[in-house]
C-alpha cells in the first residue's frame, strides 16, 4: 500500500541563511555561471551564491549570447517544491513555488520580473517514483537573466519528499536439481531498486560467504547479473547447496532461498584392493576405494577365480564386509587356500535426471590375494647404538615379520671379540622380553646395572623357522665414562725464558662421548693464551711461571690436572757458546765476528757439507719429483746436451714427455722431459742448451762447499716475503742495504701484503715488506731497522779463555739440519715448528687422512705455512709419540 507523505523544510545547499546547519541538507556537487564580474573568482565566485556567508555573493554577468545564468547541481533527484533568494541582511527576497508544471515569482517585483528559474533532470528519473502535482523533479536548478548581470549573497531550496513503495522480491528463484557441467541461473527481481543487493551461498560445510565475495565470481564462473540474476556456468559438485538471494533499503531487507542440487559421479577414487600375501589362516582385510557420488553409489565386491563365474561377496559365517563414505572393506577372518583368487568392486549411481541416467557403472582394477608362508624377514632396529649410565638400565630392540613363529637366540660379542650365545641363566642382569602382533615379532633385551666392562659391549639376535639362523643387525652398548689419567694428575714442566711454549692438557685413559677441556689460572699477568685444547705463547716470561689447571670433562665425569710451568737453569759454559755457532753462516760482514774478520781468508774454512742429496736421486723417469741435481745428473749422463732438439719440447706438455719417455725409452723424449721439467720447476735450468757448466763445477774444491753452502740457502729463502722464516727475512734485509733506506721501518697504515705488492715498483716499499712480515714473526725484528749485533760474551771466572773460544770458532760448524723434513730429526723439526710459529696456526697439528710424504710435497708445491706445519707435525709424530707435547 503507497502512503504519501509531504514534508516541507527549507534547506540550505551548502548551509542556512544565517551561517547555522540546517537538517536534511541537500548537497550540491558543483555550482557555476556564465561569467565572473572582472574575472575575479576570489571576489565574486558562483560558489558564494551557496555558502554560509551572506556578506560574500556571487556577481554573474551575460556570456557571449547575452545571457546570464547561474547553476546549481544536486546530489540526486529531486522533488523540488521552492526557491528562496536573500538580501545580504538576511531578509527574503524573492520565493518561488513550483508545481509539476511550473514555477510562479513572489516578493520583490523587479527580481520577479528579470529572472527565470528553470528545474530540469540531467540524467535519468527513476521509475519507482510516483508522480506528484505538487512539485518538480529535477537534479538541476538554474537562474537566468537576459541582458544584464546579477549578484546573490545567498539561495535555499525547500524540498518535498515524495513517499515510495516498500522493497520486495516479485519473483523468486526456484530450487534446480542438475548434473555436473551444466549451467544454472537463479533468477531474482525486485519491484524496484534496492540500496544493496546480491546472493549468500551455504555450502554443505555450513560456511557462509557472498557470491560476489568468492573467487569464482571474479573467476567468471558465477556472474550476478544487474537484474539481480545468478548464472552459475560449468557446475561443479562443490556448487552444491543453499542460495539466498537479499535486498536492502534503508532498515528493510527481503530475502528469498532455493537450493541448488548437483548429482555427480566421480570414479577417480574408485579404487580396487591391493594385491597381497597372508600366510595360511591369518585374518585379512581388501579394501575398495568408493567414488565420490550424490546421490551415494551402490557398491559391491566380487571374488575372480580363474575357471569360475565372478562370486558376489556378502556377510557370511567367516566374512564381514562394512562399508563407510569413502571405502568398502572385506575382512578375511582365517584365510584358506580358497579365499585366494582376484577381488574387484563395481559400483553405480542410480539417479535418473530428466528421464535419463546420466552416469554409467563402474568397476575397479582387480587385486590378486595370495596365501604363502612367510621367512622371518624386515629387521626392524629402532637404536642400533644404546647408550647409559653406571649403574643404569637399557634396553636393547629388534622386531621381524616370521611366520610360523622363529626360535630366536641372542648372542653378544664383548668389545671386538667372538659372538657367543646369552645365558640368562649365568647373569641375572640380562633380560629378554617377546611379544608379537599378527606375524611381527618384538624382541627386547634388558641389561640392569651397566658397568664399564659392557661399554662397547655388542648384541644381535639370530631368527630361525625353517632351516637356517638369520640374523638381525648388530646393536651396540655404550656405557657414558671418563676415567682420568692417574700418571699426569700433576706435572712439572720445564723450559728455556724466550722459549715458545706449548702446555697440552693430558688425556683420559678411557672417555665416552670425547672429553673436553678447559683452563683456568690465577696468574692474570701470564702471556699464555688458550689455543684449541692447548695453552700457548710465543715467548716464555718469567711472569707466566706457576701452576695451571686443566680440565677434562663430559656428560659422564671430569679430570682435574695440575701443570707446573719452570724454567731451566742455563750452565754457564753454556751460555758463553755464540749464536754464531748454531746458525748458518751469512754472506757480508755483518755476520761475521769481528775476531773473525781479521783473520786471513785461508783460515776461514767453510764447513764441506754431505751431499745430501747424493744418494737419493730416483732410478726412475719421474722427473717432476725430481730435485734440480738429480735433473743435472740425469742431463749429463743421457749426454742431453749432444742430442738435436732435446731442448725443443714442442707442442708436448712436461708431462706428456716424461710418459713418452717412459713407454718409448727414447733418448731424445727423456732428455726433452728433463729439460721441460727443469725449465717449469728451476729458473736457472736453462743454461742447459749450451752445455754450460756452473759455478759450483768449475770452482776450486775448498771452495765449492762455501759456493753450495750460499746456493742452497738461497735456495731455502725463495719466495715471498710472507713466507720466509726470519733468519731469510734478516738476510734479505742486509742484501738490499735497507738500513739505508729512508723510512724503510715506517710501514705506515699499509699491510703487509700491501707492501709486498708494491714491492715489484719500489725498493723501499721492498723493505717496508720485509720489516712488516719481520715484525710479524717477531716484534724485535731487525732492532727496528737495524740488523741487530751478536753480543760479545765477557769471560767470567772460571769460562774458556779466548785461545779456547778461538779453537772453537775455526772447529768445524756442527752439522746443519737436512731440507727434507724426513731427513730431520726430532731437534730440527722441533727447531722448523718453532722457527714457523706453527704452534699459531690454525689446525697445524691435524694432519687429516694424508700421509707424512703427501704433505712434505704439498708443502714444497704450495709453501703454505699451515701444509709445512701438518708436514713437521706428521714426521715428528713418526719418531715419537709425544712430539711437542701432543
Amino acid at each position: 500500500m503507497l502512503k504519501a507523505l509531504v514534508l516541507i523544510c527549507w534547506i540550505c545547499i551548502l548551509g542556512s541563511a544565517s551561517g547555522t546547519d540546517i537538517p536534511n541538507e541537500v548537497t550540491v556537487t558543483s555550482a557555476k555561471h556564465s561569467k565572473t564580474k572582472n574575472r575575479d573568482e576570489s571576489q565574486f565566485s558562483a560558489t558564494f551564491a551557496v555558502d554560509s556567508d551572506m556578506v560574500t555573493k556571487s556577481w554573474t554577468l551575460p556570456g557571449s549570447d547575452g545571457e546570464a545564468w547561474l547553476k546549481f547541481k544536486l546530489e540526486q533527484v529531486h522533488c523540488v517544491r521552492q526557491i528562496v533568494r536573500y538580501w545580504k541582511t538576511g531578509g527574503v527576497a524573492n520565493t518561488w513555488t513550483c508545481t509539476e508544471s511550473s514555477c510562479t515569482c513572489e516578493g520583490n517585483a523587479e527580481s520577479c520580473g528579470f529572472f527565470t528559474l528553470v528545474i530540469s533532470v540531467e540524467g535519468e528519473v527513476p521509475g519507482y517514483l510516483p508522480p506528484s502535482e505538487e512539485c518538480k523533479y529535477g537534479d538541476s536548478v538554474m537562474i537566468q537573466r537576459t541582458g544584464a548581470g546579477f549578484s546573490i549573497h545567498h539561495l535555499s531550496v525547500a524540498e518535498m519528499i515524495v513517499a515510495v513503495p516498500d522493497l520486495s522480491i516479485v519473483k523468486k528463484p526456484e530450487s534446480v536439481s542438475t548434473v555436473v557441467g551444466s549451467t544454472v541461473t537463479l533468477v531474482c527481481e525486485f519491484n524496484r531498486p534496492a540500496e544493496t543487493y546480491g546472493w549468500r551461498y551455504r555450502t554443505t560445510s555450513n560456511k557462509q560467504a557472498r557470491v560476489n565475495e568468492v573467487a569464482k565470481l571474479a573467476s567468471g564462473k558465477w556472474e550476478q547479473r544487474d537484474s539481480g540474476h545468478l548464472v552459475i556456468s560449468g557446475v561443479d559438485k562443490y556448487d552444491s547447496g543453499k542460495y539466498t538471494c537479499f535486498g536492502r533499503d534503508g532498515t528493510k531487507n527481503v530475502f528469498a532461498p532455493a537450493e541448488v542440487t548437483v548429482n555427480y559421479f566421480d570414479t577417480s577414487e574408485a579404487t580396487g584392493p591391493e594385491s597381497t600375501q597372508i600366510v595360511l589362516g591369518e585374518a585379512v582385510t581388501l579394501s575398495c576405494g568408493i567414488p565420490a557420488s550424490f546421490p551415494p553409489a551402490k557398491v559391491t565386491m566380487f571374488r575372480n577365480r580363474v575357471g569360475e563365474e565372478p562370486e558376489l561377496i556378502e556377510n557370511t559365517a567367516g566374512y564381514q564386509v562394512r562399508h563407510d563414505d569413502t571405502h568398502l572393506e572385506l575382512v578375511i577372518e582365517s584365510a584358506t587356500q580358497e579365499d585366494a583368487g582376484d577381488y574387484y568392486c563395481t559400483s553405480v549411481n542410480e539417479i535418473m535426471v530428466e528421464g535419463t541416467f546420466p552416469f554409467q557403472p563402474h568397476q575397479s582394477v582387480s587385486g590378486q590375494l595370495r596365501v604363502e608362508v612367510i621367512q622371518p624377514s624386515d629387521f626392524v632396529v629402532p637404536n642400533t647404538h644404546v647408550t647409559g649410565e653406571i649403574g643404569s638400565s637399557v634396553v636393547v630392540e629388534v622386531s621381524a615379520v616370521a611366520v610360523p613363529a622363529p626360535t630366536a637366540l641372542w648372542v653378544r660379542s664383548a668389545q671386538g671379540e667372538e659372538f657367543e650365545p646369552v645365558n640368562e641363566g649365568s647373569s641375572s642382569r640380562i633380560e629378554t622380553r617377546l611379544d608379537h602382533n599378527d606375524y611381527r615379532y618384538n624382541y627386547s633385551l634388558s641389561v640392569d646395572n651397566l658397568s664399564l666392562a659392557d661399554h662397547d659391549t655388542t648384541f644381535q639376535l639370530k631368527l630361525m623357522n625353517v632351516a637356517e639362523f638369520v640374523s638381525s643387525p648388530e646393536i651396540t652398548i655404550l656405557v657414558n665414562h671418563l676415567i682420568c689419567h692417574t700418571g699426569k694428575l700433576a706435572q712439572e714442566i720445564t723450559f728455556d725464558l724466550e722459549e715458545p711454549v706449548q702446555l697440552t692438557c693430558p688425556r683420559s685413559e678411557s672417555a665416552y662421548p670425547e672429553e673436553s677441556v678447559r683452563w683456568r689460572y690465577n696468574n692474570i699477568s701470564s702471556s699464555l693464551k688458550v689455543y684449541g685444547n692447548n695453552l700457548t705463547t710465543d715467548s716464555l716470561k718469567r711472569e707466566d711461571l706457576g701452576e695451571y689447571f686443566c680440565e677434562t670433562y663430559n656428560i659422564a665425569e671430569s679430570c682435574m690436572y695440575t701443570i707446573t710451568l719452570k724454567t731451566r737453569t742455563v750452565p754457564r759454559e753454556e751460555e758463553m757458546v755464540s749464536e754464531e755457532e748454531t746458525e748458518e753462516p751469512t754472506v757480508g760482514d755483518e755476520a761475521v765476528p769481528d775476531d773473525m774478520k781479521s783473520m786471513p781468508d785461508e783460515e776461514i774454512e767453510p764447513e764441506e757439507e754431505e751431499d745430501e742429496e747424493e744418494n737419493i736421486c730416483p732410478n726412475t723417469n719421474n722427473y717432476k719429483e725430481m730435485s734440480e741435481m738429480c735433473m743435472r745428473e740425469e742431463w749429463k749422463k743421457l749426454e742431453c746436451s749432444n742430442e738435436d732438439g732435446a731442448t725443443n719440447i714442442g707442442k708436448y706438455s712436461c708431462g706428456s714427455l716424461s710418459k713418452r719417455c717412459e713407454s718409448e725409452g727414447k733418448k731424445k723424449q727423456c732428455c726433452k722431459a728433463i729439460y721441460c721439467w727443469g725449465r717449469k720447476l728451476f729458473s736457472e735450468f736453462p743454461d742447459l742448451r749450451e752445455g754450460t757448466i756452473s759455478e759450483e763445477e768449475t770452482a776450486p774444491k775448498e771452495e765449492k762447499a762455501s759456493i753450495a753452502q750460499e746456493k742452497s740457502k738461497k735456495k731455502r729463502c725463495q719466495g715471498s716475503y710472507k713466507k720466509m722464516n726470519r733468519k731469510c727475512l734478516e738476510a734479505e734485509w742486509t742484501e738490499m742495504s735497507c738500513a739505508n733506506q729512508d723510512g724503510a721501518t715506517d710501514t705506515g697504515n699499509n699491510s703487509c701484503g700491501i707492501w709486498s705488492k708494491k714491492c715489484e715498483k719500489n725498493g723501499v716499499a721492498c723493505c717496508k715488506a720485509i720489516f712488516c712480515w719481520g715484525r710479524k714473526l717477531r716484534e724485535d725484528f731487525a732492532n727496528n731497522g737495524e740488523v741487530m749485533p751478536k753480543e760479545e760474551k765477557v769471560p767470567e771466572e772460571g769460562a774458556p779463555d779466548e785461545k779456547d773460544i778461538e779453537e772453537k770458532q775455526t772447529k768445524p760448524k756442527k752439522k746443519q739440519c737436512p731440507g727434507a723434513y724426513k731427513k730431520m730429526n726430532r731437534k730440527c723439526l722441533k727447531e722448523e715448528w718453532t722457527e714457523r710459529w706453527c704452534a699459531s696456526e690454525d689446525q697445524a697439528s691435524n694432519i687429516g687422512d694424508n700421509t707424512c710424504a703427501n704433505l712434505s710435497k704439498k708443502c714444497d708445491k704450495s709453501a703454505k705455512n699451515v701444509t709445512c706445519c701438518k708436514a713437521i707435525f706428521c714426521w715428528g709424530r713418526k719418531y715419537e709419540d709425544d712430539f711437542l707435547g701432543y
